[in-house]
């Protein structure tokens, strides 16, 4: 969809609009915004310009970034005519759960920039929003991991997203809370080493709690994640965690986060890996990889 169809007036692009446009959105509730575009025009003038920059940036010229958007427009549908559709539904099972559309909210770290609960609000909003659904925690969340789980409804499936830590000792006292709050399911992001050089993003300084930290997001959460991870860790860490579980009489659905559909290689060698399960395409790669094919 152009984003010409979406809540055009409220859109800010000089900063002496910004005060205007955000004075506008105040009445803007979530049923006028009719499709995700108009989702992206009010956060752009609500939020603060290092946050938005966090929120929309992708990697270095983020020429991948415009492209994951114009696929979109190259997908061409043949639809079937004359076929009963008195009866329509979108409903369907992930894991065990019961999803009235195919969606999940994925993880989205450094919850705070957003809202002053963080994640704990996004975990809320999922859980009351009347629509069945999934929601992914992140890692590096501003929140604690006790407080979002509070957050959570009884139904809402619990999924964690885990990037491994640099100090194996750490990771596994990640691994032994994400079992202990009975997570059913855990995505070992494996397509980020490092993060991407996100332009936009490194010209704030933010950390997690909104204070200083040098160079944006990016180079603020670089010490967390180990660049030593393969195939090896995988499957190291996936039988820790595998037996964390068991020892607490439950089971745990092991993810690959982040294997695209044109990575033939990497499919196959996450299907020749018996402590494996799943392997998860990721939505896009644009904020972490420049110059990369998309699922």
């Amino acid at each position: 969809m152009p984003a010409s169809n979406s809540l055009r007036p409220l859109v800010a692009d000089t900063v002496e609009e910004s005060s205007v446009t955000c004075h506008r959105q105040q009445g803007v509730t979530v049923n006028m915004m009719l499709n995700a575009m108009d989702f992206k025009t009010v956060a752009r003038g609500k939020l603060p310009q290092e946050s938005w920059d966090y929120l929309h940036s992708g990697a270095g010229d983020e020429f991948t970034f415009q492209e994951n958007e114009a696929m979109f427009s190259r997908i061409a549908l043949l639809p079937r005519v004359l076929r009963n559709v008195s009866s329509v539904t979108c409903a369907t099972t992930v894991l065990g759960h019961s999803f009235d559309v195919p969606f999940y909210v994925t993880g989205v770290a450094m919850g705070k920039l957003f809202h002053k609960d963080g994640e704990k609000c996004m975990a809320r909003g999922v859980s009351k929003c009347g629509v069945a659904m999934g929601y992914m925690v992140p890692s590096l969340a501003s929140c604690g991991l006790r407080d979002i789980v509070a957050s959570m409804g009884e139904s809402l499936p619990r999924w964690y997203q885990l990037c491994v830590h640099p100090n194996a000792t750490t990771t596994d006292r990640m691994i032994t809370r994400v079992v202990n709050s009975g997570f059913t399911a855990m995505f070992i992001t494996v397509d980020c080493p490092g993060v991407g050089l996100r332009e936009r993003d490194m010209r704030h300084k933010v950390s997690q709690n909104g204070g200083p930290k040098a160079s944006g997001y990016s180079m603020a959460v670089s010490p967390y994640l180990a660049l030593s991870m393969d195939w090896d860790s995988v499957a190291e860490l996936t039988r820790a965690t595998k037996a964390k579980a068991k020892a607490r009489g439950r089971g745990i659905d092991i993810f690959l986060k982040g294997i695209t559909s044109l990575h033939v290689e990497f499919a196959v060698l996450a299907d020749l890996r018996p402590t494996t399960t799943y392997a998860m395409l990721p939505g896009f790669d644009a904020p972490r990889n420049e110059a990369t094919q998309q699922p």
